[in-house]
């Protein structure tokens, strides 16, 4: 029974030393006794399904000490032999959408390289307004935020999605065609307002010539309420 306890104990410890490291890799997981797939999948907030995939399991049955890719939500990391276009199928994405993604000019990929499994940032601006994120322009403050191209966008839409048009934000980004392609990053020429005291959406929507609406929609707001301080993208 003893030398039974000690294999027990040497497994599990070895068991949470891998987890320990699969978090840190988001990579492998050695199943430990009495372990199962609900277990695993609840340890690092996947789904049961994933992981079937990810493993190719057609049934719910592992076995002690079998090792498990655990696949990450937002990045892959590339085992040797791995191909982009075997990535993609994977994750039911094309080699044009991780190219874009991780700013790749070829297929080429290296074992250990972490790619991104969707764009950092999508609808929206990228970063958040600080005070040394302005340019003095004609007009007043015009704050230098992105906008990462998604999947089906085009020139029009996203022009839309600000309220600018497809002239300016080619202007802005030296385009002398309307090509984008997906996870590009695209400046976009955003007057902006910091909020003082008792202001109201109202009151600034009034003074920029600009509906409430648009106001809410560009800065993402899912209310009326807004602080003081806050900096707001104001439409074009």
């Amino acid at each position: 029974m003893r030398t039974l306890s000690l294999v027990l104990t040497a497994l599990l410890f070895i068991s949470f030393s891998t987890i320990s490291n699969a978090q840190k890799n988001a990579l492998k997981h050695t199943v430990a006794v009495k372990e199962n797939l609900i277990q695993i999948a609840k340890h690092y907030d996947v789904s049961v399904e994933s992981l079937k995939k990810v493993n190719k399991l057609k049934g719910d049955k592992i076995l002690n000490g079998q090792v498990l890719e655990i696949p990450r939500k937002d990045v892959h990391v590339v085992s040797g032999g791995e191909t982009l276009y075997e990535i993609g199928q994977k994750y039911n994405l094309t080699s044009k959408e991780l190219k874009g993604w991780n700013n790749l000019s070829s297929s080429k990929i290296r074992p250990s390289q972490e790619l991104n499994l969707k764009p950092k940032t999508v609808g929206a601006p990228k970063n958040v307004p600080t005070s040394s994120d302005f340019l003095t322009a004609k007009g007043g403050s015009v704050y230098t935020s992105k906008h990462v191209v998604n999947t089906k966008e085009n020139l029009f839409r996203i022009a839309d999605r600000y309220d600018l048009t497809v002239g300016e934000l080619k202007t802005a980004n030296n385009l002398n065609n309307d090509a984008i392609s997906i996870g590009q990053e695209l400046i976009l020429p955003l007057q902006s307002h910091t909020v003082v005291k008792d202001e109201t959406l109202s009151h600034i929507a009034k003074k920029y010539k600009v509906t409430v609406t648009d106001l809410k929609k560009i800065n993402n707001l899912k209310n009326n309420m807004i602080r003081r301080g806050k900096v707001l993208l104001i439409p074009g």
